[in-house]
């Protein structure tokens, strides 16, 4: 039997749900310190057991998939029924994540213009589908963290339509044959001897922990039981974390499913009332602007490289790492600030 629709959510400026900006910062935070911190090296188990945890920041990029994948989901169910339903749904979209994106884009290539037959790519939100290697940067910037924009762009092209043809009773048969079809396709292109790279960043791979994301949205569980999928995933995911490598065919395969599963019962258990732990007030505020310090964090790695390694030899493990971090967050929520100030702010007051 088709599992009941839950209806009750409606998303509204009054119906904020508390612990989703949290989550939001804990997200960013993680993959934050996996691109400053993660690329120091450790010695002694304290400091290998800390890189262990730092290393896994790649999990922040699932937890953004299932909170986008419940929030769209959200958006879409409260307003399927409405006759501007598409037009609204792609401005609001647009508005919010084009800004921002496209005027990185804008100032990179401009500083190199030699390289503008890249742009396509970029600005078609190709760059996860290129066969080869783009450039590593442009202008400057570093834009390889940009793979995950364009696999949450890829999704909200499709999901409306299926929001809005695909009947409630089947919903979750299809959100649960798009989460499977995702490890089907990683399993292909395994057996295929695509690279590992390329099936990670790849959008018909990745739907899973977007789609479970969405189920929170749909099914009427409540937090108790996403608590429970979610004790139980962490506990068969911590081995696989600690004893393989995110690009071997297990980790690709399985592993991304399970990880999906842990994602979504995080957001689950965040959404459905289960966040009274999940309380701060600077998460909150980093979870706030988390798509600039997400977009903005990165960009100048290349300049910041050649640093890390004097930082680590000089000033140790922990010391250089928290030092490194603390530049990449601050220089990502400087930007943020001010590009919310000045570019995203006045477009979304068109809405």
């Amino acid at each position: 039997m088709a599992a009941r629709i839950d209806t009750g959510i409606v998303p509204t400026g009054q119906d904020r749900i508390q612990g989703l900006d949290e989550l939001r910062g804990i997200a960013v935070l993680w993959v934050v310190l996996l691109h400053s911190w993660g690329s120091f090296s450790p010695s002694g188990p304290v400091e290998g057991f800390a890189h262990g945890i730092i290393s896994a920041g790649w999990l922040g990029v699932d937890l953004f998939f299932a909170l986008s994948g419940f929030l769209i989901t959200r958006i879409l169910l409260a307003s399927r029924e409405r006759a501007d339903y598409f037009r609204v749904f792609y401005w609001r979209r647009s508005l919010r994540i084009f800004p921002l994106y496209f005027a990185v884009l804008a100032i990179a290539f401009a500083s190199e213009p030699d390289q503008l037959e890249w742009l396509p790519w970029y600005a078609l939100y190709g760059m996860n589908f290129y066969p080869g290697e783009l450039p590593a940067t442009i202008g400057g910037f570093t834009f390889s963290h940009f793979w995950s924009l364009c696999v949450e762009e890829h999704f909200y092209l499709l999901w409306p339509f299926v929001i809005r043809w695909v009947s409630r009773e089947h919903l979750t048969r299809v959100i649960g044959g798009l989460a499977v079809y995702s490890l089907l396709i990683r399993l292909g292109m395994t057996e295929a001897f695509y690279p590992g790279e390329y099936i990670s960043r790849n959008s018909f791979c990745r739907f899973d922990s977007i789609a479970l994301g969405s189920a929170v949205a749909v099914l009427p569980w409540d937090s108790t039981t996403y608590r429970k999928i979610f004790c139980v995933a962490t506990i068969i995911l911590l081995p696989l974390l600690a004893l393989l490598d995110p690009l071997m065919p297990v980790m690709l395969v399985c592993g991304k499913f399970l990880i999906a599963v842990w994602a979504a019962s995080a957001v689950g258990c965040v959404a459905r009332g289960g966040s009274r732990w999940l309380s701060s007030r600077c998460l909150a505020d980093v979870g706030a602007v988390s798509y600039g310090v997400y977009v903005w964090h990165f960009l100048l790695i290349g300049s910041l490289s050649h640093a890390l390694g004097p930082m680590s030899r000089d000033l140790g493990y922990f010391r250089g790492g928290s030092l490194a971090f603390a530049l990449m967050l601050g220089f990502g929520l400087l930007m943020a600030r001010i590009s919310w100030r000045w570019i995203e702010k006045p477009f979304l007051s068109l809405r």
